[in-house]
């Protein structure tokens, strides 16, 4: 599914700390919220030592892959000679950062770059599929992405696995309706991911979707949102045993936290403006997601207090 989004005027720079106490499953509370960027960024991703965070962005008019520091500091482009890259994932052992590009073409083909943006690679080079939404697996060797490499002609994108060097793709799920940005869990048994249920066009976010998880294998499918509208933006915990996810039940899309068998939903922030795209740090200190407000899309740190 290709990602989208409107363009925005650029605000001046300003710097908010808002403190919210929410209860989350086993005593996580929300400790602060710090806004560390002020134009349309967007789909953040922690480095593995929680030093800096990636990210795409439309400050240079087209959307380009830019990497800073975990206070927003120090912004650097990777991709400015690629007029659209989009969704990074860091690797867990550092040494890569997979992403998608049109860089050939009109289709999205997935990426890998070092974290200096140079050794740019294309995996797929499939001028007639697109594939988005390239994720790791805890081993740093395999890539899990969504395609629809070889599905039927209504469109709906798949659930794939590939080696880091683009062989060996394996289609993951065989479900009706859309299967999109899935993730692998931790100790690798596992694939979390947004299956959308009811049919509409690419671009709507709002669809009906729900977030599943099922055994690597493809065997034991459950789902963990369990809600009319839209569930989305699926991510794990470090330790496997949670998902952060985002939903729309409140009648705004929001960040939520869930055990992986579907028990003790807690709404991990409380805002009157969208939030969406979390990341958790892989030490389970901090998240990182996008604020949308304005109709500006904003990257913003969560600390999270431990019991």
């Amino acid at each position: 599914m290709r990602s989208r989004c409107p363009a925005v005027t650029i605000f001046l720079a300003i710097i908010a700390v808002l403190t919210v106490h929410a209860e989350c499953a086993a005593q996580t509370v929300i400790d602060s919220v710090t806004k560390i960027t002020n134009v349309e960024d967007a789909y953040p991703w922690w480095s593995p030592d929680g030093a800096q965070i990636v990210f795409q962005s439309n400050r240079t008019g087209a959307w380009v892959l830019h990497k800073m520091n975990a206070d927003g500091s120090d912004i650097m482009p990777l991709t400015a000679e690629q007029n659209h890259a989009v969704t990074p994932s860091w690797s867990p052992d550092g040494n890569w950062i997979v992403y998608v590009s049109t860089l050939e073409g009109e289709m999205e083909d997935i990426y890998i770059m070092r974290p200096d943006g140079s050794e740019k690679t294309n995996l797929t080079m499939t001028p007639n599929i697109n594939e988005s939404h390239p994720h790791w697996a805890p081993d740093s060797r395999t890539i899990i992405f969504n395609a629809t490499i070889d599905v039927s002609d209504d469109g709906n994108e798949e659930i794939y696995e590939m080696n880091i060097d683009g062989s060996g793709i394996i289609r993951k799920t065989d479900l009706d309706g859309w299967d999109t940005f899935a993730s692998i869990s931790p100790d690798g048994d596992r694939i979390l991911w947004r299956h959308v249920l009811t049919s509409g066009s690419a671009g709507n976010d709002l669809w009906d979707s729900e977030i599943y998880v099922m055994n690597r294998d493809g065997s034991g499918t459950i789902n963990l949102s369990n809600s009319p509208g839209f569930d989305g933006y699926p991510t794990w915990s470090p330790d496997g045993s949670k998902v952060l996810f985002v939903s729309d039940r409140s009648g705004i899309e929001q960040i939520y936290v869930i055990d992986v068998d579907g028990e003790n939903l807690e709404q991990l922030i409380e805002s009157t403006d969208i939030d969406a795209r979390p990341c958790w740090s892989a030490d389970g200190v901090k998240i990182v997601f996008n604020r949308e407000r304005d109709g500006s899309i904003e990257i913003l740190v969560a600390d999270l207090r431990q019991p």
